[in-house]
């Protein structure tokens, strides 16, 4: 796996609470007993900018926003194959 982009390093410093900046980081918690006793563990890599998981409702209106961005695509014949 490539190493995170500098400018993203930089952000890392600017928000020290997150604790997913890379995929890798998110693979290994995933492992861990106190990801699965997580109700939530699928989705904790969705964090806001102090590191914590973000609520149900908002998870919500995320996915409802990328589906409308699909739908749009797909209206506009725009929408990959696969």
């Amino acid at each position: 796996m490539a190493p995170p982009p500098a400018n993203s390093m930089k952000t890392a410093k600017m928000y020290p609470k997150l604790c997913f900046w890379t995929q890798a980081k998110y693979n290994e918690w995933m492992n861990t007993p106190a990801a699965h006793a997580n109700p939530q563990f699928k989705f904790a890599f969705i964090e806001d900018k102090e590191g914590k998981m973000v609520f149900d409702h908002t998870l919500k209106s995320i996915q409802k926003t990328i589906q409308g961005g699909w739908a749009e695509l797909i209206t506009k014949s725009m929408a990959p194959k696969s």
